[in-house]
């Protein structure tokens, strides 16, 4: 799969009778599989490019300058790049997208960018997809413009699942609720964060549950507690229990978020690494327990049922 980020790219590459599809795909759900697995099939048949073009940031941080109205995203950049290279896909195009480019409208896109940069035989569109000024590019005005453009609009129905459609915003919100296998459902798969190990106060050491401190690279996290993760570390893998919350056992009145996995069976230094955390489910909330020793109880408590629940799902 080839990255590009600028339309004289696009315009080089000289694509003919490409079949593309346009999205922010946040989260590459189990509704924007089904398109993109269109595309894929529809290019394969025509010996043709599949294309997708999206967003690296979601619109909301380029339109909104109040941070509280940017909307988190669930996958990163690079988590999205790695789930469109899985599905096949052959090009994915990274919208320049800023506060001038919003501005375009959705015919003026259409014209002046995308078709003086490639030639196109197929777009595949989910139902409620909307792009250009105003989200004004929808279904309705891409079927106009497919005559005089020339290309064949194929709009594929949402998926449901338990009479839901499936959309970004009720998975952001299963996943601040804590509520991960609702999250899982939507997505197809268990929801994933990244980050590197990084140095914490070793106080999880001290009392006999070395504990992963990671600087988080995804801005949407479950609500504070304690969750059944599987860890991903250089291509193994190990069980363990998340704890995303203020550690208000061991903080002082200084607080500050902490995301500390104890991965159970690894017995080495893994500072600096990069770590994916699978989540699974919520064991439990955020809870202040009286002393260490109580702590401790506690942790192995978690761990239990971290080792019960995963063998409930073998």
């Amino acid at each position: 799969m080839k990255v590009l980020n600028q339309f004289d790219q696009l315009a080089q590459l000289n694509l003919r009778k490409g079949v593309l599809t346009i999205g922010t795909f946040d989260g590459v759900h189990v509704g924007h599989q089904k398109v993109i697995q269109r595309v894929v099939q529809a290019a394969k048949r025509k010996q043709a490019p599949s294309i997708v073009l999206t967003y690296a940031k979601h619109p909301s941080e380029v339109l909104f300058k109040d941070a509280k109205r940017h909307v988190p995203l669930i996958t990163t950049l690079d988590q999205k790049l790695n789930l469109l290279k899985g599905l096949g896909v052959s090009y994915v195009f990274i919208l320049p997208f800023n506060k001038r480019f919003s501005q375009m409208s959705p015919e003026s896109f259409l014209r002046d960018k995308l078709f003086k940069s490639i030639q196109l035989s197929d777009l595949y569109l989910g139902k409620d997809t909307t792009f250009g000024k105003g989200g004004k590019g929808n279904v309705s005005l891409l079927k106009k413009m497919s005559a005089e453009l020339g290309y064949k609009l194929t709009v594929v129905l949402n998926e449901k699942i338990k009479n839901r459609v499936v959309r970004s915003t009720r998975i952001r919100e299963a996943i601040q609720n804590g509520e991960m296998e609702r999250g899982a459902q939507f997505l197809g798969r268990p929801y994933s964060i990244k980050g590197k190990v990084v140095h914490g106060n070793k106080l999880g050491r001290q009392i006999g549950f070395p504990t992963a401190n990671l600087a988080v690279e995804n801005k949407l996290l479950p609500e504070n507690g304690v969750y059944a993760v599987i860890s991903q570390i250089k291509g193994k893998q190990y069980k363990g229990a998340l704890n995303i919350g203020f550690r208000p056992t061991l903080s002082g009145k200084k607080k500050k978020l902490s995301v500390e996995v104890h991965l159970i069976g690894l017995n080495r230094e893994i500072y600096g690494e990069e770590c994916t955390l699978h989540i699974f489910c919520k064991l439990r909330a955020e809870k202040r327990f009286s002393n260490l020793n109580s702590l401790k109880k506690g942790i192995l408590l978690d761990l239990d049922k971290t080792e019960k629940f995963f063998k409930k799902l073998k």
